[in-house]
């Protein structure tokens, strides 16, 4: 049963992507989208012979949103509420992640890539089809190549969804995990290296709906740290050039995967590979600003790198990288929160 019914749509609802403001702590989230459709004609009232929908399967049916030909967000139908008053059909999508955040994780790994842990983890809860393998593997390439590996036991007992178990290994190994238009991916911690490189097309005054707020973010910033590992070993790791910077110390929150924990870093080797890039993506205070753009952006999403102009704030082509995203389809507009990658 295919079925095109944008001409009946009144309101599409929004799709709202969100990650933590430290880069590389990214939220794995259930999504879902809300989809108000006239129903003057009772044609999506399941119970009507007329009805598009009756003697159907449609829940788990696979709907998908279009913007200008281009997926922008997949899923199942997972509600059909009808208000007969109004006429109206409320249709709620969820994406993928559904099942895997109510399904438990039971599995012991030791001496493990953190991206290919995260990896398994997802076939464990049925996920495999909707993951970009390849950028697992690469975004485990910084690990692999340090020699920096986890530990990690589930128990049935304890509980730990799926999605709870890559958002905990998520944040150790510091490689975002998010999902967009139905796929899994992956990403690794990416310093800015400088010269406009990765970034994509400028956002400036002309592609601006509108500036909206812009502040400083000192709760992410830190430039010490103390990582606890193996049998309960701690070490201090300083980004010395942000302390003298900064006029001092400001710690982060310590770190305990030491055994014991459900996940654990086994040695020190590992310790300051994790250590270390925890810090470095931490050392400096970033902005964080909020835009509303024209529809052109409609295709940005979390982790895309871009130059902003914001004469109100001061700003000429100051690299960001996006955070949050939220489309409002009936008013074609999106609105991108994001942070800055230098101070």
């Amino acid at each position: 049963m295919d079925q095109d019914v944008s001409d009946f749509v009144d309101d599409w609802g929004a799709i709202e992507e969100i990650k933590e403001v430290l880069l590389a702590t990214a939220q794995l989230f259930v999504g879902e989208i809300v989809v108000v459709i006239d129903n003057t004609t009772d044609i999506f009232s399941p119970d009507v012979e007329t009805s598009f929908l009756k003697g159907g399967r449609w829940y788990n049916y696979e709907a998908e949103i279009l913007l200008d030909g281009e997926s922008i967000f997949s899923g199942q139908i997972k509600d059909i509420s009808l208000d007969h008053e109004n006429k109206k059909a409320r249709f709620v999508i969820e994406n993928a992640l559904t099942k895997p955040s109510e399904t438990v994780v039971v599995d012991t790994q030791d001496g493990i890539n953190p991206a290919v842990a995260m990896l398994r983890i997802l076939e464990l809860g049925g996920l495999l089809p909707f993951v970009n393998e390849g950028s697992f593997i690469s975004a485990g390439g910084p690990a692999f190549r340090a020699g920096a590996v986890i530990d990690y036991t589930f128990l049935a007992e304890d509980g730990v969804s799926v999605l709870d178990a890559i958002n905990t290994i998520s944040d150790l190994s510091s490689i975002s995990v998010s999902s967009t238009k139905g796929i899994i991916r992956a990403q690794a911690f990416r310093p800015y290296p400088g010269d406009d490189a990765e970034m994509r097309a400028d956002i400036i005054p002309d592609n601006v709906r509108q500036y909206q707020d812009m502040d400083f973010d000192n709760e992410s910033f830190f430039n010490r740290l103390d990582f606890t590992f193996g049998a309960d070993v701690t070490i201090t790791i300083t980004d010395e050039i942000s302390v003298d910077k900064n006029n001092g110390f400001r710690d982060g929150p310590a770190v305990d995967a030491s055994n014991g924990n459900q996940v654990v870093v086994p040695n020190e080797t590992s310790a300051r590979f994790f250590g270390n890039t925890k810090v470095e993506r931490s050392k400096i205070r970033r902005r964080v600003l909020s835009v509303v753009l024209d529809p052109e952006f409609k295709e940005i999403k979390i982790g895309d790198r871009h130059t902003v102009t914001a004469p109100r704030y001061g700003l000429t082509r100051v690299p960001f990288e996006v955070i949050e995203t939220h489309r409002q389809l009936t008013e074609n507009s999106i609105t991108a929160r994001a942070v800055s990658l230098v101070e």
